[in-house]
């Protein structure tokens, strides 16, 4: 590998003199940046600032070239083809110095005939990559501004002129980073009379007494495909004419819901003369899938005053799923670091904490089958969005077949999977067009006439999701408020009572966290808050004299956009001066803002949940990050699970209590009225739910003042409320407490920690070996084990548990052989919200 430096006028860094035309050793699969790094020619890119000090990567050309061999065996098949399951981006492919093919799409396969450019023994193989940033400006220039957005505060870059995973160019938590390179892997087929291409199972039907499976395929040649369906049991069930029928099938579920049973599908094609010239195998699971967006005919009213509106939810196997999980981007800048084991850490992550649903983003990848192979076995859904992200898309033929294609690979790819549920046409795009400004015009009239992805969203991919994958749900886009062109053209694209919603002016907007009360969605498929990496994290990346909320490297490891308070630091700490006194020292800073994260979610996720059966899903933006930032991740860069990662095993629990007032209100601020509460009891489990309700106003010596308990009984899948009894004060001396037995019990604070009589914590702490109990003598918000604090690799079982005076609670540590007692004892290990309180 080698790079030719472009000079490009609007990118003034400069490529290191010294590495013009040198040959630098390259890894496949692999990007330059991990080359360069691998070989000590650069800086880590994710350490201090070295970010900034790479630029002049993406405004170089790069070259990659070895030797491979061919024998005389290969050329008697009569096809010698060249495959690159993925080439990053713009490349032209040379056999021998003969150009043999050119791409522009990072988000494709390619395959080359090259049997008539080689021959026996030693070939030679260059693939050349042209600089990505200049050509995104030429293209630009070649083809016209449209606007674009996503880039928080990076420089603003035309990432919609690329086929490009988007992010790579800077997004509101990630740097800029734009790469080169093979980045998935590469190799060399023989074949002769056939070939078998993807393999598209299509469900046409399963229910409980039968499937039906027709096998649509690619194949080259004129042959016979056979195909068998062995079920997990091991019985076999042969295709005819390329349709499998399956009696009393086991059926795969979504986590939660049921197993997840898959069956093997063996191919393989045969000749006129009964020899076998091809084979394939592949798991899959049989399910049924719906995406129903319908009108109310009689909404569900479990708050008052929603209005009617339409429907959007998803049924799996005829059974309604309330879609519980997050958002996924790439989980590193390099996406070839991403291994089957990293994507199985991740997805088993989510899974602990009850997820069952993740939304792939349009800003980054179709990612590997080892991502959705995992979501197959763990039963996490996946919401795939096309790749097309917080822009607009040119509609010329050249543009619009590339994309055609790409969708076309894509669907062909991914539709074999049964968590592959639904699959979107853009991210905000729709949203945008209506409602946001570039460069001071709105979107629409920046656009005016010209074509801008529409015929994408509503034509393109649709057809080709009809063709390849007709039993696999689609969506215009997120947020969207119908899944017709007359939908978006007639009303708003981000509705609280039609399709799902991106709800962003709470972070972006008000901020204070009891805003997420203003909102109803039918489904929220993003909305987030803010919170820190963890401290190993940090200290890896952040160089110790940076190690302050608003120095200039944390800053520049915060992504997110300017506003009117700030840049994303001062948003988390103009945040967290919501309910504290923003302390000055560094670790208080970063526990409050992660608690600041928990408690946000807590009520955003607990309030959607309370809507049940109105809103029928919460997807959080976002689950895991690409680089150690502050962002929205509930992971942060190296893996670590915030605390917010905890709080949601307790949120999207299969039972929950939560405490909320009667209808949607835009609280604010503590010093409004929420108005009378109730208690929302939501069952996403397959049994009934029977326990005794217990209502309790306490003041904070942990006394109960009011009491009120009532039996409930809540069917499969079902969700009740009960109102707080009248004449219960709001005295903001006071607090409240709803718990029922088998579900996860709620508060809800009158006023903020910074003005509550919180006393001064008082608890034992008996450490057991890895276990380590806290009794509260007092009311405790909060507690958090960092034990990370004592070895990077160690884990606590929990975070920001909230104990009352007289109970207690066992954390179980894990990656570490033995505790040292007293640190555990004490910050920064130990952590409670009273310690950090400043009586009035």
């Amino acid at each position: 590998m080698h790079p030719r430096d472009r000079g490009v006028a609007h990118d003034q860094s400069d490529a290191p003199t010294n590495l013009a035309d040198v040959v630098i050793p390259a890894s496949v699969p692999g990007c330059v940046h991990t080359d360069l790094l691998a070989a000590g020619l650069i800086d880590d890119p994710y350490i201090a600032d070295n970010e900034l000090g790479l630029l002049w990567t993406g405004r170089c050309d790069w070259s990659y070239a070895r030797e491979f061999s061919v024998s005389e065996r290969d050329l008697e098949h009569g096809h010698v083809d060249l495959c690159f399951d993925g080439l990053d981006t713009i490349a032209t492919i040379l056999v021998n110095d003969v150009e043999v093919g050119r791409t522009r799409n990072m988000h494709r396969r390619y395959r080359f005939d090259i049997g008539t450019h080689v021959t026996p023994g030693v070939n030679q193989l260059e693939v050349r990559f042209a600089a990505p940033v200049p050509h995104a400006f030429d293209q630009r220039e070649k083809l016209g501004d449209l606007p674009v957005a996503g880039g928080g505060l990076n420089p603003t870059s035309p990432h919609n002129m690329l086929r490009k995973m988007s992010c790579n160019m800077g997004w509101d938590w990630g740097p800029v980073l734009p790469t080169c390179g093979i980045w998935r892997s590469v190799r060399l087929e023989t074949w002769s009379k056939a070939r078998l291409g993807d393999v598209r199972p299509i469900i046409r039907e399963a229910t409980a007494e039968r499937a039906v499976i027709d096998i649509d395929a690619d194949i080259e040649g004129d042959v016979t495909l056979l195909a068998t369906l062995t079920a997990p049991d091991g019985t076999a069930f042969d295709a005819t004419d390329r349709t499998i029928v399956v009696d009393k099938p086991a059926l795969w579920f979504p986590i939660g819901y049921g197993p997840q049973p898959r069956y093997e599908l063996a191919l393989k094609l045969r000749d006129e003369d009964g020899q076998i010239l091809d084979t394939r195998g592949m798991l899959i699971g049989l399910r049924s899938v719906e995406l129903e967006s319908d009108p109310d005919t009689d909404p569900p009213t479990p708050a008052d005053d929603l209005g009617r509106g339409s429907t959007m939810r998803l049924r799996v196997n005829g059974e309604v799923v309330y879609c519980k999980g997050a958002d996924w981007i790439p989980d590193d800048c390099f996406p070839h670091r991403v291994d089957e084991q990293r994507y199985r850490r991740r997805l088993e992550q989510a899974a602990s904490a009850h997820m069952n649903m993740l939304r792939v983003w349009g800003g980054g990848l179709f990612e590997d089958d080892a991502f959705y192979d995992v979501c197959d076995e763990l039963g996490i859904l996946v919401w795939q969005d096309f790749l097309t992200a917080c822009a607009s898309y040119h509609e010329d033929d050249e543009s619009a077949a590339e994309m055609e294609a790409e969708a076309r690979d894509n669907v062909s790819r991914l539709m074999r999977h049964p968590s592959v549920v639904m699959l979107n046409g853009c991210n905000e795009n729709l949203w945008a067009y209506k409602d946001w400004k570039y460069n001071g015009v709105p979107w629409h009239e920046h656009i005016g006439d010209r074509g801008w992805g529409l015929k994408y969203y509503f034509e393109t991919f649709p057809a080709v999701m009809a063709e390849l994958a007709p039993t696999t749900p689609y969506w215009p886009a997120s947020p969207c408020n119908g899944p017709t062109l007359a939908d978006f053209e007639n009303g708003d694209p981000n509705a609280n009572e039609h399709g799902n919603r991106h709800v962003w002016n709470v972070w972006h907007g008000p901020g204070h966290y009891l805003n997420y009360f203003g909102h109803w969605p039918r489904f929220c498929s993003e909305f987030g808050f803010h919170g820190p990496a963890n401290w190993p994290t940090l200290e890896r990346a952040i160089p110790a004299d940076q190690r302050a909320w608003d120095s200039p490297t944390m800053r520049l490891h915060n992504k997110n956009s300017r506003s009117e308070i700030g840049d994303g630091q001062d948003k988390a700490t103009a945040r967290m001066a919501d309910d504290f006194d923003v302390p000055t020292d560094f670790d208080d800073w970063l526990y409050l803002a992660q608690v600041m994260q928990a408690r946000a979610l807590q009520i955003g996720v607990g309030w959607f949940r309370s809507l049940y059966p109105w809103n029928n899903g919460a997807l959080i933006w976002q689950l895991n990050d690409c680089w150690p930032c502050s962002s929205w991740a509930m992971i942060d860069g190296d893996g670590r699970a915030k605390p917010i990662l905890h709080a949601a095993r307790r949120f999207f629990a299969p039972r929950v209590v939560n405490l909320g007032p009667r209808r949607p209100t835009a609280i604010g601020g503590w010093d409004q009225d929420p108005g009378p509460l109730r208690a929302y009891l939501h069952n996403d489990h397959a049994e009934a739910w029977s326990a005794i309700l217990r209502l309790r106003q306490m003041n904070y010596a942990g006394q109960t003042l009011a009491e009120h308990t009532q039996s409930v009984t809540i069917p499969p899948r079902a969700a009740a409320n009960v109102n707080m009894p009248d004449g219960w004060s709001h005295d903001p001396a006071t607090f409240m407490v709803a718990e029922a037995e088998g579900g996860e019990r709620s508060f809800w604070w009158f006023t903020p920690d910074k003005h509550a009589p919180i006393p001064s914590p008082a608890f034992d702490t008996e450490v057991d070996g890895l276990s380590v109990t806290v009794r509260a003598k007092t009311l405790l918000r909060d507690v958090c084990l960092f034990v990370d604090r004592l070895d990077p690799n160690a884990v606590a079982s929990d975070a920001c548990v909230t104990l009352l005076p007289g109970e207690s609670f066992t954390f179980r540590v894990d990656g570490i052989d033995s505790l040292d007692i007293d640190a555990v004892k004490r910050p920064p290990v130990m952590r409670v919200i009273g310690d950090l309180l400043r009586p009035e």
